[in-house]
């Protein structure tokens, strides 16, 4: 068992996070689109003024450094180009078209606000509609901001402890085989202060280990919010895995259909045998499945497979489940040398 993960016990284990309330949904699935390289970037802001400079060819000259300006977002269809007429060519705008004459389609250079601010409205969409998720298995959602997650163990050595079962289990075979009391006593006394010199052994590890490793692990939980119906997850914050390690899917299911067969248990967690109530499904950055895991408990913690990029999600259409879905997850950091 890990090390790292044993303060869970004190930090996860909370009644705050056990039986916490829904929350708010997690971001949106959408196609991916085809690549598009925009005539320009901004220009989408409604009610701004912009200074959108083109180049074009009148005659036999080129213009530059031409500036119109224009007030309000910069319409889908760019430019039309003999809209009826030899060489026009318009700028479709808030406020109506503007025509221009040109001997060629004009190229646009820049586009900026007047007041020099920010044009954070985003770009021209992508004329090209994406094809359904479902034809051919690419999904795209929003990054996960992991920046203000919950920091759970700081600075914990990972490492694994060797299995002391395997000890017990030769000691309870010495005590069989042993031919009296005596001998017995004496079998299992040698084995413990085996265990002993193990259990010192790997301390004395542990403390070497700790002196030379400077990679701070620690633990973080992520929320990503709650789900409904289906949809696609990121698992990193930019595509990368450098110092990010996910370890696992906690899912909290709040709503189940009336009438979902389940085996009860009054001491223990309700089983539904009859009806899954969904399902998970890791993918590799190529969307290719790597394995997918059955829900079917209220409450299911699913280890994250290697090379995972995203999860897909399936909770049932009939829109009546919902679920909390936390990453738990390791960072690594360099500590500082002092």
């Amino acid at each position: 068992m890990p090390i790292a993960l044993l303060p869970l016990l004190a930090t996860v284990l909370a009644l705050d996070y056990l039986r916490r309330q829904l929350l708010p949904a997690a971001s949106s699935t959408t196609p991916v689109g085809e690549p598009y390289d925009p005539p320009f970037t901004g220009g989408q802001c409604s009610g701004a003024k912009y200074n959108f400079y083109v180049d074009y060819k009148q005659g036999n000259q080129f213009a530059t450094d031409f500036r119109q300006d224009i007030t309000g977002s910069i319409g889908d269809s760019i430019f039309t180009y003999n809209d009826g007429f030899s060489d026009n060519w318009k700028i479709p705008t808030g406020q109506g078209d503007i025509l221009y004459r040109s001997s060629i389609k004009p190229v646009v250079r820049d586009v900026v606000k007047t007041d020099q601010s920010d044009d954070d409205c985003g770009d021209l969409p992508n004329p090209v509609p994406p094809p359904p998720i479902s034809s051919d298995g690419l999904a795209n959602v929003s990054a996960p901001n992991m920046v203000d997650d919950n920091q759970l163990v700081q600075g914990s050595p990972i490492v694994a402890v060797p299995s002391i079962g395997a000890a017990l289990s030769a000691i309870a075979a010495l005590v069989a085989a042993a031919s009296n009391a005596l001998d017995a006593i004496k079998k299992v006394m040698d084995a413990i202060e085996a265990i002993g010199d193990v259990l010192d052994k790997i301390k004395d590890w542990l403390d070497d280990k700790d002196k030379n490793d400077r990679t701070k692990k620690s633990l973080y939980r992520h929320d990503y919010g709650s789900i409904r119906k289906d949809g696609f997850l990121r698992l990193f914050p930019s595509g990368e895995a450098d110092g990010f390690e996910p370890s696992y899917l906690d899912l909290q299911l709040l709503s189940i259909p009336i009438g979902y067969g389940k085996f009860f248990g009054s001491l223990s967690p309700n089983f539904y045998r009859f009806a899954s109530l969904g399902h998970i499904s890791f993918v590799s950055p190529s969307f290719g499945i790597i394995e997918t895991h059955e829900i079917e408990f209220s409450r299911v913690s699913i280890n994250v497979p290697a090379n995972a990029y995203g999860f897909f999600y399936h909770l049932g259409l009939n829109d009546i489940i919902r679920a909390n879905v936390s990453l738990f997850y390791l960072r690594f950091e360099e500590e500082e040398e002092e």
